[in-house]
């Protein structure tokens, strides 16, 4: 399963519980099947991008929130090594160089204590 597919689809669902929708009341707002809604929220489904501009309108989100994963909880999905690794370079595209240098200095010192 690709990486993006399933983290898309975690978000999707993420932010439709933020918003206390159930899946029926999802697909129904974006025209779309239950099953298939489904199958996009576990990361089975690759969406293209009039599915994507759909999901988003009927979340009243702007697209580009299903593609930033503000809304997934590391703690409370299950996610692989690759998984967490795109969140994490999700997270650090967002900041500024020197943001960046400071998360690189603190995992690196996080590193130096853990392999002493």
């Amino acid at each position: 399963m690709d990486v993006l597919v399933k983290l898309v689809g975690a978000n999707i669902k993420a932010i439709r519980m933020e918003k206390g929708w159930s899946r029926e009341q999802l697909a129904e707002r974006c025209g779309v099947q239950v099953t298939y809604l489904a199958g996009v929220e576990r990361g089975e489904r690759n969406i293209t991008l009039q599915t994507l501009e759909n999901l988003a309108e009927g979340l009243e989100e702007p697209p580009v929130a299903i593609l930033e994963f503000k809304n997934l909880k590391v703690d409370k999905e299950h996610v692989d090594r690759k998984e967490l690794l795109t969140l994490l370079v999700s997270k650090l595209n967002k900041r500024s160089l020197k943001e960046t240098q400071l998360a690189y200095k603190i995992l690196d010192n996080i590193f130096d204590f853990i392999d002493k």
